[in-house]
């Protein structure tokens, strides 16, 4: 995936976008647009126009993940996170998040998981939600074959699974 990331105040710039993804009301709004190209799907190249608040400045490519052969894009940046439906050029999820710090995304053989401080989340690869628990810190991740298991040090232990009930039966 190639991104070309373009940096406006709200009122400098109107370009022509095929996904927009809101932010939480702000008076200081900027706006981003991204083009995401993909050499070997070019009918899912989308550009995606961003309104951020003031607590982002602009975006770069960190603040977004591609894992290849799954049509989504997972983008972060301060107080929100969210993906982006590819196949269909859409906006799967928008979350407004107040964690300290941003999600990280990781991809695993049968979902995709996510973490941040105060949260965790198992994602299938058309990002519909499989499970969702309570994160604290410390934490220690353990994977077994049908869930993870986040040992909150000194607190307890909690299990995020990796299927959906109907998935488990099949």
């Amino acid at each position: 995936m190639k991104t070309r990331i373009r940096n406006f105040n709200l009122d400098q710039i109107s370009e022509e976008f095929d996904i927009l993804i809101p932010s939480e009301g702000s008076s200081d709004l900027k706006v981003t647009y991204v083009n995401f190209e993909f050499e070997e799907k070019p009918n899912h190249n989308i550009t995606a126009k961003f309104f951020l608040n003031e607590n982002n400045d602009q975006l770069v490519e960190f603040n977004f993940f591609y894992f290849k052969n799954i049509d989504l894009i997972f983008f972060r940046f301060i107080y929100q996170w969210g993906i982006i439906d590819l196949k269909n050029k859409r906006l799967k999820r928008n979350v407004i998040d107040y964690s300290l710090d941003f999600p990280f995304f990781y991809l695993y053989e049968n979902c995709i998981l996510i973490v941040d401080d105060v949260f965790a989340e198992t994602v299938t690869f058309d990002g519909n939600t499989i499970d969702t628990i309570r994160n604290e810190q410390p934490y220690e991740i353990i994977e077994f074959d049908n869930y993870f298991e986040f040992d909150i040090i000194g607190v307890e232990k909690r299990k995020l699974m990796k299927f959906t009930h109907n998935a488990k039966l099949q």
